[in-house]
């Protein structure tokens, strides 16, 4: 394997890089003939639909040896281990109403495919629309495992 080839492995989409005591996630990948590599501060980011884990992948951590699970509700999804949660920014089907003018009803998903979601309550005239995001954060203290993890890790390799 050339050096190029080890630092464009590096750069898969999924992988886990540090650098000065902060996590990033590559997001996606350089093209073949090269480019732009997308990565986002792993733990404090909004992820895009298109980059969202799916229920049943393996955790995005190289420590955390879980899988992404739906957490109370389709709204929330976590790592089985507990190392990250995301929540989406749209309320799951039959979820309450999340809106003040709302005292009754619940929230039907009329679309949520092509990184757009479209939402409705059933008691009142209430719609919600939009990109659908996933804000994600980390479960203490398992940022600074994952920190330590990805040293020893560097450092060995």
């Amino acid at each position: 394997m050339t050096r190029n080839d080890a630092l464009r492995a590096q750069l898969a989409v999924g992988n886990v890089l540090l650098h000065e005591d902060t996590l990033y996630i590559v997001e996606s990948g350089p093209p073949v003939g090269g480019g732009d590599v997308t990565v986002g501060v792993l733990g404090e980011r909004e992820v895009k639909a298109k980059h969202m884990f799916s229920v049943g992948d393996d955790c995005p951590l190289p420590q955390c040896d879980g899988e992404v699970v739906e957490g109370e509700s389709a709204q929330y999804r976590e790592c089985s281990e507990g190392c990250l949660v995301w929540q989406r920014n749209y309320a799951a089907e039959g979820d309450d109403c999340p809106s003040l003018h709302c005292d009754d009803g619940d929230v039907v998903v009329e679309k949520a495919y092509d990184g757009q979601y479209t939402t409705k309550c059933t008691e009142c005239e209430r719609f919600a629309f939009g990109p659908i995001k996933w804000r994600e954060a980390w479960q203490n203290p398992v940022k600074e495992e994952a920190i330590a993890a990805v040293q020893e890790t560097s450092t060995t390799a």
